[in-house]
Formats: structure tokens, sequence, C-alpha cells
């Protein structure tokens, strides 16, 4: 087992190929607990996460919905930490590169008019030496609008 969310479990598994990926489960228990309004977050996150593909965000490889079984399987790139693993044993570089890896997947995010809110050093996982966002459970979406550009020009 590799770490424990609000929902669900994350392990490290192995294909037949010797390849290492994360896959977070989350169980019916867990489905029964979240109600049919969480159960719907849920799939929504997954369905946003599948979207997103850049080199500072974590990728979602594949998701299975197992209805009968109320069970969720989702198979993520494997991290080797997170920040908040390493936060205090950082050169000034490591720290600027992650600082920039960062940057630039919030940039990317904003780009597809997603909001994160949730960035924080248990959401930055490092994947060879590339940090990259996770947990996208409370990003927004925001289209472009001309009454925020109204507002703020």
């Amino acid at each position: 087992m590799l770490g424990e969310g609000s929902f669900g479990i994350v392990f490290k598994v192995v294909d037949f190929a010797n390849q290492f990926y994360a896959m977070k489960i989350i169980q019916s228990g867990d489905c029964d607990e979240m109600g049919q309004e969480q159960l719907e977050e849920v799939k929504s996150e997954i369905a946003i996460t599948s979207k997103l593909v850049h080199p500072n965000i974590i990728r979602l490889l594949s998701s299975e919905y197992l209805e009968g079984e109320s069970i969720i399987a989702n198979l993520f790139e494997l991290a080797e930490c997170n920040l908040s693993t390493i936060v205090g044993n950082l050169s000034e570089d490591k720290a600027m590169k992650i600082f920039l890896d960062i940057c630039n997947g919030v940039k990317y995010l904003h780009s597809q008019y997603f909001i994160h809110r949730d960035i924080k050093p248990s959401n930055i996982l490092l994947v060879e030496g590339n940090a990259k966002l996770s947990d996208f459970g409370l990003v927004k979406f925001l289209p472009p609008s001309d009454k925020f550009i109204d507002n703020y020009t």
C-alpha cells in the first residue's frame, strides 16, 4: 500500500511487462458512504484528470467503474514520493526545479480553464525528477467569460 485518501487506497501494482504503476481503489464501502452526489464528483474528477495531458500533471492511464461491485479502479503513473516527504532535504536548485514544474502545471491547468484549489506538498508528486500536480478532487472549471474580462480591464 502506498497511501490512503478520503475515499480509497493507493497500491503499487505491476503489469506483465514488469512496469510499475499506482492504482487507486475506491471500494464498495467507500462508494456506499459517498452517496450519489459524491460518487458523481469522483466520476467528474476522473473525467477531468483523464483529459489532462502535460509533463507536470500526474497521468491517469485508465479508469474502470464496476457498477455491480461499486468499485472504481484508477491506474496512474507511479511517483517516487510526494513533496511533503522531502521538503526539508532539497537543494536550492532542486527546489527551484520543483517550483518551476508546478508553475508550468498550473499554467497548463489555467489554459484549460481549470482551477486546482488544493495545491499542497502532499499533492505534488515526483516522477523521474519532475514535479507533477495530483489530486483533482476540488478542481473547478471556469470557462472564459466576457463578464470576468469586463470586471478586470
